[in-house]
């Protein structure tokens, strides 16, 4: 068994691979596999994965049909061999020092190790912790609710490879899949074992406007972020928190006031039947938001009018069309 599997969900991303794969190899610790699913690449990325694997026996490389990154990630976790697991998206890249620091790290009881990460383009640093600090399984899930401390992202993070087990991500979500994966994760952590968060920069995060959260195209996926939420939900029987099914009511709602407002933003789209989806997720849990969430005054009023005031959307949103004849 090597000790890190580090797995790369590839689908036309020939422009990045150099890199990400590059960053991979320069690490300083060698006892690493590198897994690479091509999942249907239509670009050279195929190629580009072949010619690495055929010059490092450390490098296995997968080909399938376009599944997506979810059955992409899945077909790693199976096949992957490794102590810890880390995975790394096709168009980012990892430190040279990533797995090294690992080694001077990993405290005896951590299940999970999370890192800070910069995003390239705008140089933003998103801090794993305001201090080096363990988080117990409770705290960390309730933080993923919440969506701070970027604990729902799985690009951020090495787990412990008998702490994933069997879980797998959900294959039928295209957005919010990390959320619901690392929800099942932390309900399968003991009462003793830890997350550690620690303050180094370890992962660089590229925002590519082709992907599949910052493509304006995509907002008939957007449903599935209140998917997630909605799987989680199905496991608070298994979450000890006082109060967690609220918190996932106010995140809900939360997503969809988001969508509606990145809908009403741009002025391409015009789907009343998504804003609709929406529209009915604020109405649905509006009063337990406005009685729990932390939100102020004014944004509450804010998201009362989009749940109530379909005239109001209507005029936004469709009323640009009318207003171009």
């Amino acid at each position: 068994m090597v000790k890190y599997s580090i797995i790369i969900p590839v689908y036309n991303a020939e422009k990045y691979l150099h890199g990400s794969i590059g960053s991979v190899l320069a690490q300083k610790v060698s006892d690493f596999e590198l897994i690479l699913i091509d999942d249907g690449s239509q670009d050279g990325s195929s190629q580009i994965c072949d010619t690495y694997a055929s010059k490092d026996q450390r490098i296995t490389v997968v080909h399938k049909k376009n599944e997506g990154p979810s059955a992409a990630r899945n077909k790693g976790l199976t096949i992957s061999r490794g102590k810890w697991i880390m995975f790394l998206d096709a168009d980012d890249t990892i430190s040279d020092n990533t797995l090294s620091y690992f080694e001077k790290t990993v405290g005896a009881n951590s299940a999970i190790i999370q890192f800070e990460h910069r995003d390239v383009a705008c140089t933003q640093l998103f801090k794993a912790c305001s201090n080096p600090c363990d988080l117990s399984p409770n705290e960390a899930f309730q933080y993923l609710v919440d969506s701070k401390m970027s604990i729902g992202y799985i690009w951020n993070k090495l787990y412990r490879r008998d702490l994933i087990g069997d879980i797998r991500f959900n294959e039928q979500l295209k957005m919010s899949e990390d959320i619901l994966f690392n929800a099942e994760v932390l309900l399968s952590m003991s009462s003793t074992e830890k997350i550690q968060c620690v303050r180094e920069i370890l992962y660089f995060h590229s925002l590519n406007p082709d992907s599949l959260v910052n493509s304006s195209q995509n907002y008939e996926k957007y449903p599935d972020m209140i998917r997630a939420l909605e799987c989680i939900l199905n496991l608070k029987d298994r979450v000890n928190i006082s109060g967690i099914e609220k918190s996932i009511y106010c995140a809900i709602v939360e997503k969809a006031e988001t969508s509606i407002t990145k809908i009403i933003v741009d002025k391409t789209n015009k789907n009343t039947e998504l804003l609709k989806y929406f529209i009915k997720q604020i109405r649905k849990h509006y009063f337990t938001f406005c009685i729990n969430s932390k939100q102020s005054l004014k944004h509450k009023l804010y998201v009362f009018i989009l749940g109530t005031n379909m005239v109001f959307i209507k005029r936004t949103v469709l009323g640009r069309k009318s207003r171009k004849r």
